[in-house]
């Protein structure tokens, strides 16, 4: 078992810094750059079809499934074979950790799935919106929080914009289609710790 906020990391995810557009935000008078839940102020334009989280629906209670799993997700999608977290307003965000270059050209997302079948999660994305190769995501093992089991792993994004995602199970697909924006993050690998939302990030999202 492993405590709250502590997840299989895997060893292929690289930790980036990223800037919007290609020009890096302004710093905080501490010189950090600000906070990666402002991410959550930011609509995703209306060109980008977003998924919507289903409405009073949530997975198998077997799952033991955490909402609010980390600040960017709130809100549920799923089937018979798997379940995310929606991102707030369809914006995931994407960056490396503070202190690393901004220039780069893979801008990563942690990113958990729960599994309502077993089997090997595989993911595919393409963007809808412009030239996407490149994308890629490494995938951990089957990892748990108490009860809660699920499958951590590293959306990691040749470029921002319109992305429709897939993660496959057994020959069972979900898809869904988010805004992906870049901003600057101080994880320590695509799909290493996903913190979950504080009471402070909650309040400020004006999340239950």
């Amino acid at each position: 078992m492993r405590r709250v906020g502590q997840l299989v990391t895997v060893a292929a995810a690289t930790v980036t810094v990223s800037c919007t557009a290609g020009t890096p935000p302004a710093a905080t008078p501490n010189g950090r750059p600000p906070a990666a839940s402002s991410v959550a102020h930011v609509a995703a334009p209306a060109s980008c079809p977003v998924t919507q989280p289903l409405p009073d629906a949530s997975p198998p209670a077997h799952l033991h499934a955490i909402n609010n799993f980390t600040y960017y997700l709130h809100g549920w999608y799923g089937n018979a074979a798997l379940w995310v977290g929606m991102p707030i307003h369809g914006v995931l965000p994407a960056g490396r950790p503070y202190g690393t270059p901004w220039a780069g050209k893979e801008w990563p997302t942690k990113f958990p799935w729960w599994p309502v079948i077993s089997g090997k999660l595989t993911i595919t994305a393409h963007r809808l919106d412009g030239p996407g190769a490149g994308f890629h995501s490494p995938v951990a093992g089957l990892s748990s929080i108490g009860k809660a089991r699920f499958i951590p792993s590293g959306l990691v994004w040749p470029a921002p914009g319109c992305w429709q995602v897939t993660g496959t199970i057994s020959s069972h697909s979900l898809t869904f289609v988010t805004w992906v924006k870049t901003v600057p993050s101080q994880g320590r690998s695509a799909a290493g710790s996903l913190p979950r939302i504080s009471g402070r990030e909650r309040h400020s999202l004006g999340v239950p």
